[in-house]
């Protein structure tokens, strides 16, 4: 018993073994733009995710922020939109995404039809959140 608990805590040392608790790791995000809205009272933050070499996963993802602020540290509890890659192993999804604010109020994000999206907020903190087809 006392191996396979040592192995257990090397595994988990080592790597993101979902037994640890910690299937996210390494995961972490990338800020790739920020938009502030046309009154300046939201911004909207595009970042890249990437979960590693020891993973091919990756994706895209839009958080809103209050004003101008884009800290990448608040993302995690502003997140409204996620994609990622995991599609076929030959045709991976694609993750491109555009976004554009109509209002202070309105945000609208453009996807590919093939995306594989993970999470597509409508509403966050009286903005509405619309989605429209990538050409």
């Amino acid at each position: 018993m006392l191996r396979t608990v040592s192995s257990l805590a090397i595994l988990c040392a080592l790597t993101a073994f979902p037994a640890c608790g910690a299937s996210d790791f390494p995961c972490g995000n990338t800020v790739t733009s920020s938009l502030p809205s046309p009154g300046g009272t939201r911004t909207a933050v595009l970042f890249e995710r990437g979960c590693g070499a020891m993973t091919s996963r990756a994706g895209v993802g839009l958080s809103i922020l209050e004003g101008g602020d884009s800290t990448p540290s608040l993302l995690e509890k502003s997140n409204v939109y996620l994609n990622d890659n995991q599609g076929s192993v030959l045709n991976r999804a694609p993750t491109a995404i555009t976004a554009e604010w109509k209002a202070d109020t309105l945000l609208v994000i453009g996807q590919h039809a093939d995306a594989h999206v993970v999470y597509a907020a409508i509403r966050f903190r009286g903005v509405t959140i619309q989605y429209d087809t990538l050409r």
